[in-house]
């Protein structure tokens, strides 16, 4: 991810940069691009260049409407339920209550997903907790507190790795791959690859025991 798309904080170490890096994919998945973004994309080298209303639309298509038919659904639930027929995916809709265990997590930290900046299309308070943006934005916030991992409580320690394990690891890269296919050359491929670097760096800062969860696929 480029330097320039890296939010600043007060936060220092390995936990800052792994909190600008996810802090930043988040945004990428809740807010449709701008300006900035779009020069900050090319600059990277992330991908070709495009007007920006060529990224916004994609950012809608592919990320807010499901009756686009490019929509790739951001919701945890959702798409650990998804089918192959043929060459198609298809995603069943999103539930009410979904994403409730993703929700008790929030709550156990304190964190209001519902406070986060996203586009009004995903500002609805009905919305399910699981949508992979607001799950990163959770760990950033609670990266970006200056919570200092080692000298966590183990409980807490063992909370948030297994939410790492059980909510996002497997089902978000194979998520990441599925925007690369929709868009080899475009804005979701660029996105997508944003979202994988920054569960890296969440990994490698959680990185120490693997503990006992179980990753779903």
């Amino acid at each position: 991810m480029p330097e320039t798309m890296v939010e600043e904080t007060s936060v220092q170490g390995h936990e800052a940069h792994a909190a600008s890096y996810v802090l930043a994919a988040a945004a990428l998945l809740l807010n449709a691009p701008d300006e900035q973004v779009q020069v900050q994309l090319r600059a990277a080298g992330a991908m070709p260049e495009q007007p920006l209303e060529s990224l916004r639309q994609s950012f809608y298509d592919r990320f807010c409407i499901p009756q686009s038919g490019l929509y790739i659904p951001p919701f945890e639930h959702v798409f650990r339920r998804r089918q192959r027929v043929g060459k198609y995916w298809h995603f069943p809709p999103a539930r009410f209550g979904g994403g409730c265990a993703v929700e008790q997590v929030y709550e156990r930290f304190g964190f209001e997903h519902t406070r986060v900046k996203a586009d009004p299309i995903l500002s609805a308070p009905h919305l399910p907790g699981d949508h992979l943006g607001f799950m990163l934005a959770f760990l950033g916030w609670v990266l970006r507190g200056g919570v200092q991992v080692k000298s966590m409580p183990p409980e807490i320690v063992g909370d948030l790795r297994t939410f790492v394990a059980m909510h996002i690891n497997g089902w978000a890269f194979a998520y990441c791959d599925l925007l690369r296919e929709s868009e080899p050359d475009g804005y979701a491929a660029a996105v997508g690859e944003a979202v994988r670097d920054a569960i890296g760096e969440v990994n490698a800062f959680l990185a120490g025991d693997e503990g006992t969860a179980t990753v779903p696929s």
